[in-house]
């Protein structure tokens, strides 16, 4: 991300609070997507896990709030749901392997180093939870590096790219990716059903913006947002494609 600032400095913009409480509303990172002309934007909110390289497993995965008794996973799409901005959920994954898992099909414009940095939609870690299961193999068989949010498929224009991604993900596209998997599948996934990959809502995934809210103006503007920010964010991310074209992409 450093690498990334330093080198699109006009592109992407960062701020980063003191620690909240956990679990307050299941994300700690909101990511702020826009075009050039600033009119549509899109709300992304992360819940990051980090691989604990002894034991090969995302140990707090499944986190529960002892206080209230609610998973983490849970209250994230309760505050997405309920929130003006109509953030997308979405997990992301920090890891490191000194080989690749037996699951990850390298291609030509994916290899195994890219997963360093992956995402997830929240139902496949709901799959997860339901069998407790936490180990690297199984969350990577429902991961794609998250580079494919902001420059996958054929499309250069970033909301372009972050839709298509996240409507695959979370819709029909993923499914087809997961049976196609010849080896790795989770053992609660049968090869002829994926019903549990399916993303429940009467809403879109994707939901755009006319304007974002007043603290990422800020952010913007190098000012200080504290205060303002949802309670439970430890860092906001802002990113503007200075290169794309104004479309009215439905």
């Amino acid at each position: 991300m450093l690498n990334l600032k330093r080198n699109h400095s006009t592109q992407l913009t960062t701020h980063t609070f003191s620690k909240h409480e956990e679990g307050k509303n299941g994300g700690d990172w909101e990511w702020w997507l826009t075009n050039s002309s600033r009119k549509r934007w899109l709300c992304i909110r992360v819940q990051a896990k980090v691989l604990k390289l002894k034991t090969d497993r995302f140990e707090h995965l499944h986190y529960k709030s002892r206080k209230s008794g609610i998973y983490q996973l849970d209250r994230l799409k309760a505050e997405c749901a309920k929130s003006k901005w109509r953030p997308t959920p979405l997990y992301c994954f920090y890891l490191h392997f000194d080989s690749p898992p037996h699951n990850i099909r390298p291609n030509r414009s994916r290899t195994y180093h890219f997963y360093g940095c992956s995402v997830a939609p929240v139902n496949a870690i709901e799959a997860l939870r339901k069998n407790n299961i936490n180990d690297l193999s199984s969350v990577l068989a429902q991961s794609r590096p998250w580079h494919e949010l902001f420059c996958g498929g054929s499309s250069s224009d970033l909301l372009a790219s972050a839709k298509a991604f996240l409507e695959k993900i979370y819709g029909a596209g993923y499914q087809i990716n997961i049976a196609d998997q010849k080896d790795g599948l989770p053992p609660y996934v049968s090869r002829g059903s994926t019903s549990d990959f399916q993303y429940q809502s009467d809403e879109p995934i994707v939901v755009f913006n006319s304007s974002p809210p007043s603290y990422v103006l800020k952010i913007m503007e190098s000012l200080d947002p504290d205060g303002e920010v949802p309670e439970g964010i430890q860092s906001v991310l802002v990113m503007i494609d200075n290169e794309s074209e104004d479309k009215d992409h439905q």
